[in-house]
């Protein structure tokens, strides 16, 4: 059937409709992900059904003191318990579906339920988020930011934010809320991490050091040796927490030290696989001593080669020699110390030279 149009103005939003490609794939709007969880411990234990939850705490108060033998004013410990509770309340997002929402998701091809499913999860996580960190003033909850228990500094040039700050007065910033945790817990608790606000994180990313035309950033700066170091060891990733900012060297040294470590773990096993196939091509089981791993690996990490290709070439030949060392009816089992790691081939020609005395005498 021939469609009528009055007029060219009539059909060309037809003709306009009719030229566009149409895309299968429905694009759905992304929104912020909310990860109070990563700052803030989240407890999920007992009866989701509960009202509330009781905790208790305990604190003790006392002295010692220098006594003689026939004292009698010893100084006695106390201690004291008091108890606390929270209640819970119910928090709650749906959805629901009408006729023509059923169909016209039916002719789209969208899956009605778990779109909205996952628009409720995430309403709930945003509410969440709120709760974790400002409360609610419904319920008079506090929250992260505005809990009095919670240790709080005052800033440099007060009502000044970070774009408008100097590097120094960033620093002292972070330096004072750091050093605030520590005093005001009488050196009980020590802050591991260092959270931003993403305009304050652009701020030390881009504000440039010296009277503003140095050639470092306040971060490039924080991790100026970390460029350095870091692409010869493997890492991928690390955490950046409050003391990385705060004292950068010794974080460097430690991550060093740790992904040393974790390297030295992955090498030994690369030697234990390279005697598993030396043991399946040859026949010949090679048991590395302790001394000897630890000079195969320091020798794999100078070289920057692999444990396979360091031991494929220092034991190219070691199994020639093997076959006229080992003798019919015994184990096919050979120690390798340290003095054989360093020099497999020194090694291999001197048991030959002493199995053919031992076996011509």
């Amino acid at each position: 059937m021939r469609q009528p149009f009055t007029d060219a103005q009539a059909a060309l939003p037809f003709v306009v409709a009719q030229g566009r490609n149409i895309e299968t794939r429905i694009y759905q709007r992304r929104y912020p992900t909310y990860n109070y969880a990563q700052v803030i411990p989240v407890v999920t234990e007992g009866n989701q059904w509960a009202i509330g939850t009781t905790f208790f705490t305990v604190d003790t108060a006392g002295e010692a003191k220098f006594l003689s033998g026939s004292a009698n004013d010893m100084p006695f410990n106390a201690a004291t318990k008091d108890m606390a509770s929270h209640d819970f309340a119910m928090i709650g997002s749906g959805w629901e579906w009408n006729l023509e929402e059923v169909n016209q998701a039916a002719l789209y091809g969208i899956d009605l339920n778990s779109t909205k499913a996952m628009s409720a999860s995430d309403k709930v996580e945003r509410l969440l988020n709120a709760i974790a960190f400002s409360g609610s003033t419904e319920k008079n909850w506090t929250g992260f930011a505005n809990s009095t228990v919670v240790p709080r500094a005052d800033v440099d040039t007060p009502g000044t934010f970070w774009p408008a700050k100097s590097a120094d007065q960033m620093l002292a910033d972070v330096n004072e809320v750091l050093s605030r945790v520590r005093t005001q817990t009488s050196e009980v608790e020590w802050a591991d991490s260092l959270a931003l606000p993403p305009a304050a994180f652009r701020a030390a990313a881009t504000k440039r050091l010296g009277a503003g035309d140095g050639l470092m950033t306040v971060l490039e700066r924080v991790f100026r040796n970390f460029k350095f170091e870091l692409p010869s060891t493997g890492l991928k990733a690390f955490r950046i927490d409050a003391s990385t900012v705060a004292e950068p060297e010794p974080a460097l040294r430690a991550l060093l030290h740790e992904n040393a470590v974790r390297q030295r773990d992955v090498l030994r096993a690369d030697l234990q696989a390279f005697a598993d196939r030396f043991k399946a091509e040859h026949g010949f089981e090679l048991t590395f001593a302790d001394d000897a791993i630890d000079l195969l690996v320091e020798q794999s990490l100078a070289a920057d080669k692999t444990i396979r290709a360091l031991c494929e070439e220092k034991f190219r030949n070691f199994h020639h020699g093997l076959k006229l060392v080992a003798k019919d009816g015994e184990a096919k089992t050979f120690t390798i110390t340290r003095e054989v790691a360093a020099d497999p081939d020194k090694a291999i020609s001197a048991w030959v030279v002493a199995a053919f005395k031992s076996a011509g005498g």
